[in-house]
């Protein structure tokens, strides 16, 4: 249904991105941020599922900035989670700017991301060109709130059962923004959106995944 496009930043780095289109006239874009394993199968087909709900998709491959086309296989937690941490944010933020860039003439466009890309969606909320950013179990959100101002509508999604992101941190990122939209997801760990993992959830990926529909869609209007 996607195909991969080019696109530059304003720094002047050249990346690919994986972009997927409705049928039709478009509703709004999407930038979605990966996980920690790159832009894998899983997140294209993520896109592809946008694209089927009427938004221009797109996602930025943020790896190439180490090495292009550079993917993790989900067992190789340690490798992948280095890259993702030797990235600066502000390269991410220009990544995530040029991939709104490259679909803004769809309409209003969020900025949607899961595990660390959560993390990113969040930090993207200080970007009003965005028009709402919704965060998967990002779990460093806490760590970076106070390098952050969200000028944009926020809505998280954590898992009851998450390792990495205990329900403390999901109530002290919840009294941070007394705004935000908070879902938490009984039974789910870390990476319930995500169907090529032990840990997917279906119920509770496809209950996310319409409430993040509703929410764009409202902020969009």
């Amino acid at each position: 249904m996607g195909k991969m496009v080019q696109l530059t930043t304003a720094d002047g780095h050249g990346l690919d991105a994986y972009l997927s289109e409705p049928e039709g006239t478009p509703k709004g874009g999407v930038v979605l941020v990966q996980e920690i394993f790159g832009v894998t199968p899983q997140m294209q087909r993520c896109a592809d599922r946008y694209a089927q709900a009427g938004y221009a998709a797109i996602v930025p491959a943020v790896f190439d900035r180490i090495e292009p086309n550079l993917l993790y296989a989900y067992s190789d937690i340690e490798p992948a989670r280095a890259a993702a941490m030797s990235l600066e944010d502000d390269h991410v933020m220009a990544d995530m700017e040029a991939a709104r860039q490259a679909v803004a003439g769809a309409g209003k466009t969020a900025a949607v991301g899961y595990c660390w890309g959560g993390t990113m969606a969040y930090m993207a909320a200080g970007n009003p060109a965005f028009s709402c950013a919704v965060s998967y179990y990002g779990s460093k959100v806490n760590q970076v709130m106070n390098r952050v101002t969200p000028v944009i509508p926020l809505m998280f999604h954590f898992g009851a059962d998450d390792a990495l992101i205990p329900l403390d941190t999901v109530a002290e990122i919840s009294q941070a923004h007394p705004s935000a939209s908070v879902h938490v997801y009984e039974h789910t760990g870390h990476g319930f959106c995500c169907d090529d993992r032990e840990g997917y959830d279906a119920e509770s990926a496809y209950l996310s995944e319409q409430r993040s529909l509703e929410f764009i869609a409202a902020a969009g209007r």
